[in-house]
């Protein structure tokens, strides 16, 4: 990579999101050789700026001549504010310069037949008239992913309005080809459809929105009860995956039929069972054929997954994914489980789980046996015999989170540790392990095989994932007699085998 002309590189990194970028400097400002890298990333990070794109589309009434009984077709009218964010938070106008550092944060876009900008979200005096061509430019600008990135689709025209003369077909169309060449990957998806116009296609649009790259978290829509079954058969399906980031529905006009809720349940149910944090607001009915599996009283109950891995609380306003409520005498069984084995796992193979206490007094009979609890009283370590890796019961709201930790190993305490097992016999790593796991910085550089000086073992350390800028990897001691080796790793062994 060190050979791309600077041109190139530039393009490169320009469609790349900030994090990114931000990674690419940091590594290549250690390096000569990655220049133009580091030139065109650190340029990216200091002209970048993020833009809140406002759109509104006003339809006209279509007049007739009176002589000769042909219709005046009037365009709809466009206009259009741009804003970008300051150094202070603030927003400011936008030149419509450097395109190329441009990134969309926030999109709001509006059909209306009044002539009003009160809801839209920029200042009336930011709006200038504007066409088709410039507005379909903006929003197919990359987004920038962050928890602050919205989009809002508003159409409120009715087409059976005694004051107008026809359809609003030219304004459906242009209202649905920028809908149409709108990223999709944001965190936010706000829908308000006053009318219950063309449901089919702001169903599409969701479905489409939460399968790219699953970066949705909240999705707000705002119709009337008979139009919510095609955006329930859209999302009904997530229920059901593992996304590995929460999503929350709301209905904030009114509350989906019972028919549409189980579309969510059934889904949940056939489901593996693994926790995410999912939430459906306004479902106020709930079919009576699921009593047979709930818990607690009629107006909040749970229905556990047959897995018992999650439950869903029922409640009179949401259905939300939780955990399965627990006796304090289960999990401290699980905690001495976890303390005689090897900490790698919490519980059978998962290295974490959600659940809730039955009794509100159980946490403080878990901070009272294994505390003291740190910040602020909502995360309890507890320590492994090893030393390796230790328990974190972090508590949240009325929910527990019960999750395997690892320790942290900067490149000097990693190498102290191989210079320790190569002084020994070889057999072992620290307290009697043959194996552990360990994070590192995601970018730090290691050996991956190390053999040992009496040339019985090596010690193989292999990268398991990446998350939050922090590397997991296994280091594992394996003998070198052939007959023993079960994963051979040839070329870490004796390089490469090419002739």
């Amino acid at each position: 990579m060190d050979h791309l002309l600077y041109d190139l590189v530039e393009e490169v990194v320009s469609y790349l999101p900030r994090a990114d970028v931000e990674t690419i400097a940091k590594v290549a400002g250690r390096s000569p050789a990655l220049e133009n890298w580091s030139i065109a990333s650190e340029d990216q990070l200091d002209r970048r700026v993020a833009l809140k794109v406002c759109v509104h589309l006003q339809d006209f009434e279509r007049r007739y001549d009176d002589s000769s009984d042909e219709e005046e077709e009037r365009i709809p009218r466009i206009r259009l504010s741009v804003q970008k964010l300051l150094s202070d938070g603030s927003w400011g106008e936008w030149d419509f310069k450097n395109w190329r550092y441009a990134w969309i944060q926030i999109i709001d876009i509006s059909a209306s037949v009044i002539d009003y900008l009160g809801t839209m979200d920029a200042p009336e005096k930011t709006f200038k008239e504007s066409d088709i061509d410039q507005v379909l430019r903006l929003v197919s600008l990359p987004v920038d992913r962050s928890p602050r990135s919205k989009l809002s689709l508003g159409y409120d025209c009715n087409n059976e309005c005694d004051c107008f003369c026809d359809s609003f077909t030219d304004m459906e169309d242009l209202f649905w080809e920028i809908i149409e060449n709108t990223q999709k990957e944001f965190a936010s998806l706000y829908v308000y459809n006053s009318y219950d116009h063309n449901i089919d296609g702001f169903g599409s649009f969701v479905a489409d929105s939460i399968e790219r790259e699953a970066f949705l978290d909240y999705l707000s829509y705002n119709g009337q009860r008979f139009s919510l079954r095609n955006i329930c058969v859209a999302i009904a399906p997530w229920f059901g995956k593992t996304r590995g980031r929460p999503l929350k529905v709301a209905f904030t006009q009114d509350d989906p039929k019972t028919a549409d809720v189980e579309l969510f349940i059934d889904t949940w149910l056939k489901s593996d069972g693994t926790f995410e944090e999912k939430e459906l607001n306004e479902c106020f009915t709930v079919n009576e054929k699921y009593k047979t599996v709930t818990l607690g009283d009629s107006s909040s109950r749970y229905l556990v997954h047959p897995t018992k891995r999650s439950s869903l609380l029922i409640g009179f306003t949401n259905c939300l994914l939780q955990h399965v409520p627990l006796e304090f005498q289960w999990i401290d069984s699980v905690i001495d489980e976890w303390k005689e084995g090897c900490g790698f796992n919490a519980w059978r193979r998962w290295v974490n789980f959600f659940f809730s206490f039955k009794e509100a007094e159980d946490w403080d009979k878990l901070l009272e046996k294994y505390g003291p609890a740190v910040d602020g009283g909502n995360r309890l370590p507890i320590a492994h015999l090893t030393g390796a890796t230790f328990l974190e019961v972090t508590k949240s709201d009325d929910w527990f989170e019960i999750e395997v930790k690892y320790e942290y190993y900067t490149k000097r305490r990693l190498a102290s540790l191989i210079s320790r097992w190569k002084k020994g016999n070889g057999e072992t790593l620290v307290n009697g392990l043959t194996k552990m796991y360990v994070e590192i910085a995601k970018d730090l550089s290691v050996t991956p095989q190390h053999s040992h000086p009496l040339g019985k073992t090596r010690c193989l350390i292999v990268q398991q994932y990446i998350h939050c800028g922090r590397a997991l990897v296994r280091i594992s001691i394996l003998p070198i007699d052939p007959e023993e080796v079960e994963d051979w790793h040839l070329e870490l062994l004796f390089g490469s085998l090419q002739v």
